[in-house]
């Protein structure tokens, strides 16, 4: 990946089509007929008025820009770092994670321990999407994917002040 210059409309990837200026996201454009397949098949169809017309939209494209780029980043590092205790989430009966108002913290001999921590984003982990398809997560405080599991290993730091009882910061180390 290139470094950023600095200039947000600076295009960096240009889409080989050319878009219709005059168009607008959402403009109807011919109809698609069936095909001459399907009224082979059925030789009443051209006699039946009931059968929808399917519209395509014209859809806008969109250059890549710099500012897509850093749009694109800020997203991809929020989703590696954005980081939950265990157990201070959990999956409800009807297929949503809520925050467990019963959880109370952790116990000061887990703060620096990396598989008590959990990424908070879609779960990737097949193990875990089975737990939940088979509402089985319902039972488990560790239904989030583990920071502990990501490709790149040693590369979570854990910071905690001086009384060691609470964690300060919490960096995720890009190589």
């Amino acid at each position: 990946m290139s470094p950023f210059t600095g200039a947000p409309n600076t295009i960096l990837t240009k889409y080989k089509e050319e878009v219709d200026p005059d168009a607008v996201v959402g403009d109807v454009i011919e109809p698609v007929n069936p095909s001459t397949d399907n009224q082979t098949q059925n030789p009443s169809a051209d006699l039946d008025d009931s059968q929808p017309e399917i519209a395509v939209a014209k859809i806008e494209k969109e250059n890549f820009t710099e500012l897509l780029k850093l749009s694109l980043v800020v997203k991809c590092i929020d989703h590696d770092t954005n980081v939950v205790p265990q157990g201070a989430f959990r999956l409800i009966p009807i297929h949503e994670i809520r925050r467990d108002h019963s959880w109370k913290g952790m116990r000061p001999d887990e703060l620096m321990d990396l598989t008590k921590f959990h990424h908070f984003r879609a779960i990737t982990n097949p193990n875990n999407k089975i737990r939940i398809e088979t509402d089985e997560a319902i039972f488990f405080p560790d239904l989030l994917d583990s920071i502990n599991e990501d490709e790149v290993k040693y590369s979570w730091s854990i910071q905690l002040d001086s009384t060691k009882t609470i964690v300060i910061s919490f960096y995720y180390i890009i190589f």
